[in-house]
């Protein structure tokens, strides 16, 4: 039973145009994020690398309240996929916030270390490191699935056959 209970994400909300109140059954167990732009509701399990910059354009920057809030703004954001933000409030006690529409699969030498900064991404089967041989892990962050871009010789679903 408490398995059952752990795979489903249940959200109940009172429908303000008819006072109704109506329920909403996801499958949390077979996602990481979850976007339901329909409905409003958003809901996603962050990595966190302390102390990791990815260093591309972002799509966008501002100053927020608390770190929280920045990663409720990639969430809100269909173009999000990461984001750095400050450690440290600025002399306004606010943080930097910076939305980026890719991630350190698709960056991975974009990465940089920076004590200033926390990147953040989506979790992922790919935080394992599943392909062998320098295989390169491509996120499905729909599904909560990942294929791996093997480096020849090699090839198999983890690059794992070959030479």
């Amino acid at each position: 039973m408490s398995d059952l209970l752990s795979s489903i994400f249940l959200i109940t909300f009172l429908s303000s145009a008819s006072c109704e109140t109506q329920e909403i059954i996801y499958l949390a167990s077979n996602t990481s994020i979850l976007r339901d732009v329909k409905h409003g509701l958003h809901f996603a399990n962050f990595v966190k690398h302390r102390f990791k910059y990815l260093k591309v354009t972002p799509f966008m920057s501002s100053l927020i309240p608390n770190q929280k809030k920045c990663q409720l703004f990639c969430v809100q954001n269909l173009q999000c996929l990461s984001l750095n933000v400050a450690v440290f409030p600025d002399s306004d006690d606010k943080f930097k916030c910076e939305l980026l529409a890719t991630d350190i699969f698709n960056s991975s030498s974009s990465i940089t270390n920076d004590v200033n900064y926390n990147h953040y991404s989506f979790e992922t089967k790919c935080h394992d490191q599943p392909c062998a041989n320098n295989g390169m892990c491509v996120p499905n962050y729909k599904t909560n699935t990942y294929s791996c871009q093997c480096q020849c010789p090699h090839y198999g679903y983890n690059c794992e056959k070959g030479e």
